[in-house]
Parts: C-alpha cells; structure tokens; sequence
C-alpha cells in the first residue's frame, strides 16, 4: 500500500520480488483461461481493481481486497477480465501470521484459564472472562473504525448487516453517544473491568446482575439508534450486545442467594473507575498509533516516487569518478551493466553491515543488470590495522582466487565480523600481493578527491545517494533506476505510467 502506484498490478510484483516471492504477471489470451492455475490475481475491469481468482469446474469466484465477492460464469468473468493476471508461488507450510495469530488466541485463552484456575476457578467464571476478552477485542475493532481504519475482514462482517459494508458511520455518528461518551469507550471500560474483577477479586453474582441491569438501558439504547435514527446495522455494536446479553444470562443462571455485598460493591466501583481512567489515558496513544500507521503509508507513498528518488539523486553528482581504473576496480556482478554501485566500505564499520545485505540482495536479484564496485576507505600502507589487512585481503583473493572466491570472503566476513576466525580462513599464506596496496591507495585518492570521509557511502552511476533515503528503500525504487537507465541508453522516450 505504500508503493507509489497501488493498486496497480506494478506494486504487487514489486512488492512480491521485495519479499522474494516467485511471481509472473502476463497479459493472456482469454482462451487460454482453463490452462490457468486454480488460483491468480486478475485486474477486473468492472471495479479497476484486483481480484482473487478461484477457478472451479464451470464458475469463477471473485474475492476483492474490500471483503466481498462474485460468482461468476466463465463467460461473464471473461467479459470483465482484460487478460492481466499475476501467478505467485504457491506457499509451502502454514502461514507464519497464521501461526502468530494463533499462538497469541491460544496464550490469551490459557493466560485466562490460569487466572480464573487460581482464583477459585468455576465454569462459569471461566465462560465470563473468555467473553469479557472477546468483549475487549471486539471493542478494539470498534476503536479501529472510529479512527478510519478499516480492514477487509471487518468490512466483509459489517457488510453482512449493513449495505455500505462500513460500520464506522454508526460508531462515529454524534447521536451514538451516550452522555457525551462513545460506545466504544463504554465497552472497552466494561469488559476490561470485568476481567479484573474476576481476576483479582471474584465474582459476586448478586452484585454482577446489578451491573448487567444498568447495561440493558446502555444496549437498548444503541440498538434504537441504529434501527429508528440511523437506520443502519453494526455488526461490530451488535457483537458486543450479544456478549452482554450472554453475560447476563450465565450471571442470572448462576445466581444464588442476592446477598448483596457493600464493601464487594465499593471494590468493584473502584476497578471500574481505574480501568476508566487509564484508558483515558492510554487511548490517545492508541488513536496515535493507529493514525501513525496510515500517515505511514502515505509518507512511504511519496517517498517511493520515482521522479522524486531522482532528482535527489541527480542533486549531488560526483567530482572525480574516473580517478579509478577499470585494473584497480573490484567489482561484482554484471560484467555489462545497465546501472553500476559504487560502495564505500571499512571492514570495521558496523554501520556497513545493513548496506553490504541490501547490495547483496540487488546482486541476487539483478545478476544481469547491476554492478558493484567495492570501495575500501581504510588507511593505505598501515599493514597493522586490521581494516587495512582485511581489504588487503580480500583485493589478493579477488586478483588470485576469482571473484566468486573474494565474494564468498566478503559474505563471510559481514556475517559473522569475527577477524581471527576470519583470518584464519582467508588470510593467504603468502604476504600480501603488492599490487592490492596499490588498489587501496588509489580507492583512499578516490575518496578524498570527492569528499568522501565516513563509510558506508552509495553512489549510483555518478552520483551519490540522496541523504533523505534510506539504503534499505533501494531495492523498492532498483526497478525503475534500471528501467530508466535502460531506456536512456535506447534513446527511446521515459514513460511511467
């Protein structure tokens, strides 16, 4: 979402060959529909959007990023479908966020279970406090709607009752507050407090079904305001009067004796108006959060812009570039490329680590078209740093051994920045090649010629990368870098539409 096309087809490979998911996007004759996977996106053009394609015998079904979904025959499904489609490998195993997600369900449930468990535990405390965190999590959701941000999965529930498919116009209406404070507020309040209470000081039914009653003028007041005043459902409202209604029914079936307790019910009240005051507190950072996520995206968005990336980049060109030769280059990857990185690096350089990941993954997923020339910025002729011996290194295997054997060094040595060890693996046995001295004193001229006296430092085809960027937006941006390059070298017109 943050990508500056979306939701183009463009940035949903770019971000699949991010992540380094295998996908192909095509343009493909509508007859060719049955040679199809089960399951690919499709552009539809009826709603200019994107679609999850299922295929099964005769019918076709549509599911759309907004939670709802078609059926369609082959024949009406062709008549909305251009023939773009992107095919993605299929995932091996279960999926981690599916895995996470279920690890947190399964904790929350067990840390419940414990809580009722240790303090006097009994069936129906235990079905009170699982519906109390349900209560809460559904009472988080509404939260989300009211600050505007949606989901697809809500937005499916929410239009299950309500024809715009969005809650939010219910949640946010003035005339759903009640003395001033908003459903949302009440109800994270409520189930919160009702698991503490279980939790730290039991459960007196008597006292409880006093609570549950005030709660029924609090529920019959949301739903008339959605059926007569509004006129609208909220299936998120409606999730969390059912969990009331289901409250105060386990409450009534387990009443005993109404041996109403004062000093249980000053406790009680206490709880409440602490649980009320810290979400009163943290609510703000809660809102902030979630609007800092879409600020986020938007920020990313124009950060991403290729026409920005480049001016910035074109903004500070450098002033020596030719002062090394093509015989003191050490280089990777392409031998003819389409854009050439130039890295400044030390050994010794923490901060190099993150930038030497980022230019390895550009070398794997750009082997024709990108070259990199390493740049060592270490002191020449001082073969008792061990920055310079490192380089020194590496420059003798890259001239003896090969490239391959220097990158293999270079990987290892960014891994694991262990120089004995290191040393012990790649130091060469004889004394180092004279002519790798003589590289490094010409990559320390280089440096200084262009003003370059810190490390890590990127330049891009003469010139150096924009300070506004980080080195890890470089993979999200190479596309089009290498796109243009292309086209410049083709004389052929820049089109980024």
């Amino acid at each position: 979402m943050s990508h500056p096309e979306y939701p183009s087809t463009k940035s949903i490979t770019d971000t699949l060959d991010y992540f380094g998911v295998e996908n192909i996007a095509a343009v493909i004759p509508k007859e060719h529909l049955q040679q199809l996977p089960h399951s690919f996106l499709a552009f539809i053009t009826e709603k200019d959007n994107h679609a999850l394609v299922s295929k099964k015998k005769e019918k076709i079904t549509l599911h759309f990023e907004d939670g709802t979904k078609q059926q369609l025959s082959v024949n009406s499904f062709k008549e909305k479908w251009p023939g773009t489609i992107v095919v993605i490998e299929g995932a091996k195993g279960v999926n981690e966020r599916t895995v996470q997600f279920l690890d947190t369900t399964v904790l929350l449930t067990l840390s419940v279970f414990l809580i009722t468990l240790f303090f006097s535990f009994t069936v129906a405390s235990f079905l009170l406090s699982v519906l109390s965190l349900a209560g809460v999590y559904l009472s988080y959701l509404i939260v989300k709607e009211e600050m505007g941000i949606h989901s697809a999965t809500i937005a499916k529930v929410c239009g299950a009752v309500n024809k715009s498919g969005n809650c939010a116009s219910v949640i946010n209406a003035v005339s759903s507050k009640l003395f001033g404070i908003s459903l949302s507020d009440l109800s994270v309040v409520f189930f919160a407090a009702f698991i503490l209470i279980n939790s730290l000081i039991g459960l007196s039914y008597a006292t409880l079904l006093i609570v549950s009653v005030v709660s029924v003028p609090v529920i019959l007041f949301s739903l008339y305001q959605q059926a007569f005043v509004l006129k609208q459902w909220c299936a998120l409202c409606l999730g969390v009067i059912s969990i009331l209604l289901t409250q105060g029914i386990v409450i009534i079936m387990n009443i005993g004796p109404l041996d109403f307790s004062f000093s249980y019910g000053l406790r009680m009240i206490l709880v409440f108006t602490l649980v009320y005051a810290l979400w009163k507190s943290v609510k703000p950072i809660v809102i902030s959060n979630l609007k800092l996520r879409k600020t986020e995206e938007a920020f990313l968005r124009f950060k991403r812009n290729h026409n920005l990336f480049l001016t910035a980049l074109h903004s500070r060109p450098l002033v020596g570039s030719e002062l090394i030769q093509e015989q003191e280059q050490i280089h990777f990857g392409a031998d003819d490329p389409i854009l050439t990185i130039n890295a400044v690096t030390n050994p010794l350089c923490g901060f190099c680590t993150d930038p030497f990941k980022i230019y390895n993954k550009l070398l794997r997923s750009h082997p024709k078209s990108i070259r990199l020339n390493l740049i060592f910025s270490v002191v020449p002729n001082h073969l008792e740093n061990k920055a310079t011996q490192i380089a020194g290194n590496i420059l003798t295997i890259y001239k003896t051994q090969g490239r391959e054997k220097a990158w293999e060094a270079i990987s290892e040595w960014f891994t694991n920045r262990d120089i004995e060890s290191w040393q012990r693996n790649y130091l060469s046995p004889d004394a180092l090649d004279k002519s790798a001295l003589k590289i490094i004193e010409s990559h320390v001229a280089w440096c200084s010629v262009n003003e370059i006296n810190y490390t890590p430092a990127t330049v891009i085809d003469g010139c150096f990368y924009p300070i506004e960027y980080q080195i890890s937006d470089l993979p999200l941006l190479i596309d089009e870098l290498i796109l243009e390059r292309q086209l410049k070298k083709e004389d052929m017109p820049i089109s980024y539409a």
